[in-house]
């Protein structure tokens, strides 16, 4: 199983992330530095959430070298088909990058790619991976969108079993799969609906680490308390609840945040023990 993580994405400066990953530094979680690229700005096009997403020249300069940190994009496009080729243009971006600002081994690397996506094929992601040489994770994101998908006429999305029959064909080319209803916009966590798909999700063995996301903040770490004492080694990420009233990062958030969540982490961990 990899390592589990604590998220935060859309940092804006490299000292913000370097002084996040001191805090969790030597502790049994890495801090999972999400960045976000859309295919607009690979392309050097605005989207809508401008705050939130860096220039591509400078996404780059958002990446760590602390040991505890695993740099990871955060992408969604709306042309699935071509995504090998559209994530080997942000590994070239992210080399040539490094080469521009005189960046030698060892730099500051990518460590792998967040499909924000609804069920990306299967067969792409291996080719992906074997294109690569399995040097990069992939953390495939399962939002409202891919829970939608997985109805029948007959099932909600609050039909566990349904999402575990989709997750099958990504076992062995997915490194971490990531409920998160919310998607990036604060929405709070059902925490019922949530066990029940952890349930069956951790039924199954699958060979991939597991997180969840939705809403999360120094307020609300402790809700998620009924899960991390139940599931072993859950990754969390946070995204909307970390940011001010302009849409800015708010790095007094982001600390609160980091510290509550590691407590909970942590305590749950110790429970599990006993």
């Amino acid at each position: 199983m990899p390592s589990p993580y604590i998220g935060v994405t859309g940092f804006e400066t490299l000292k913000q992330v370097d002084n996040i990953a001191r805090m969790i530094s030597g502790k049994s979680y890495l801090l999972m530095n999400g960045v976000l690229v859309s295919h607009k700005t690979l392309n050097g096009q605005p989207n809508n959430w401008p705050m939130r997403y860096p220039k591509r020249e400078d996404v780059t300069d958002l990446f760590s070298i602390h040991s505890s940190v695993m740099n990871i994009v955060h992408y969604n496009t709306r042309e699935p088909a071509t995504l090998v080729p559209q994530l080997l243009g942000i590994i070239g971006l992210c080399h040539a990058s490094r080469h521009l600002r005189g960046l030698g081994m060892p730099g500051p690397t990518l460590d792998g790619f967040q499909l924000n996506m609804r069920w990306p094929d299967p067969n792409t992601l291996r080719q992906f991976k074997e294109l690569t040489q399995n040097r990069y994770q992939i953390i495939l994101q399962i939002g409202k969108g891919a829970l939608s998908m997985a109805n029948t006429e007959e099932a909600t999305w609050y039909a566990p079993q349904h999402i575990v029959s989709m997750l099958s064909p990504y076992q062995g080319i997915t490194d971490y799969i990531l409920l998160d209803p919310s998607s990036g916009l604060g929405l709070p966590l059902e925490i019922d609906v949530i066990d029940r798909y952890l349930e069956a999700i951790y039924r199954e063995s699958f060979s991939f680490g597991i997180g969840i996301a939705g809403g999360f903040s120094k307020e609300t770490a402790r809700s998620i308390l009924p899960l991390v004492g139940k599931y072993h080694d859950l990754s969390v990420d946070a995204e909307g609840k970390l940011r001010d009233e302009d849409d800015r990062f708010s790095m007094d958030k982001a600390t609160a945040y980091v510290e509550e969540m590691s407590r909970v982490l942590m305590y749950s961990k110790e429970t599990l023990r006993t």
